[in-house]
């Protein structure tokens, strides 16, 4: 079931997640814009508005729960699913700051990737 209406906004300064991530959301239909730090996508989604917000919890210039409440600040975001990416030494997203938010922890599984965003989508 594609989805092409659907825009993600992708958030990590790790190129292989990028890749991995860019081509399991095409996969499943949806367009996705990326960048790799935190003001890039506060920048990106204010230009995008995004259906869903992949965010990664270590980004270059600001932890991603603090990214998360940047993005959070947007009256037009603040409904907008954000999924943070995250490994098992990361914190937990702080629920006040990330709503609605879910975590996944690497490694990235691609069904479990797509699974969580539709579901996110929903």
């Amino acid at each position: 079931m594609k989805q092409s209406w659907h825009r993600a906004l992708l958030a990590t300064p790790d190129c292989v997640t990028r890749k991995f991530c860019e081509e399991t959301l095409n996969a499943i239909g949806l367009s996705v814009v990326v960048v790799s730090d935190g003001v890039a996508a506060v920048i990106a989604a204010r230009d995008v508005v995004p259906n869903v917000i992949l965010l990664d919890f270590q980004l270059r210039d600001a932890p991603g729960r603090e990214a998360a409440g940047w993005l959070r600040a947007n009256p037009a975001l603040q409904s907008t699913p954000i999924i943070m990416l995250n490994t098992a030494s990361d914190d937990d997203v702080p629920p006040a700051v990330a709503r609605p938010a879910m975590a996944l922890r690497r490694p990235l599984v691609a069904a479990a990737l797509q699974r969580v965003v539709r579901s996110a989508l929903e």
